[in-house]
């Protein structure tokens, strides 16, 4: 019994084809008669190719940010939720890293603006940027729209 392993490589065996979608490292058992040669079997599938390059510095930093982000911003909107003002949200201790994460982190909290309109997002956003872009708003909706145009044309947020 010959042992293949199989991940993004699909096998034809007698003209039949197995899945590429399996999980890495498993598996498969082939009766020794059905396995034709090693090297007319399996053959890299381009499509599979971004499971093995490596990532590059930067896109590790910013998986790592956003990584931060995400876990800082579940801990606050779960620990503030039942404040009903925003002074009390603001000085939490997850709210104050997010906005010390500084200038690489308004992309993230754009994008956050627009699932969840937070009053809490514009005071970030006015930390880090230094800029009052919905000072004149008259409601949330009107600032978060604000604040989505200013990113746009800053290029921290694509259309």
């Amino acid at each position: 019994m010959k042992r293949i392993i199989t991940k993004g490589f699909p096998c034809s065996l007698k003209g039949r084809h197995f899945p590429t979608d399996l999980p890495i490292w498993e598996m498969r058992h082939f009766e020794k008669d059905d396995v034709t040669s090693m090297a007319t079997q399996l053959y890299f599938v381009e499509s599979q190719a971004e499971h093995f390059k490596p990532k590059s510095k930067q896109e590790l930093e910013t998986e790592k940010i956003k990584q931060e982000f995400e876990t800082l911003v579940k801990v606050w909107i779960k620990a503030t939720a039942h404040f009903s003002f925003v002074r009390q949200q603001i000085i939490h201790p997850s709210f104050l890293r997010i906005i010390g994460m500084g200038e690489k982190v308004l992309p993230l909290i754009l994008e956050e603006l627009k699932q969840r309109p937070i009053p809490g997002w514009f005071t970030a956003l006015e930390a880090i940027s230094g800029k009052d872009v919905a000072s004149e708003a008259t409601s949330i909706g009107e600032a978060a729209l604000r604040w989505k145009k200013w990113g746009q044309s800053e290029g921290y947020l694509k259309s």
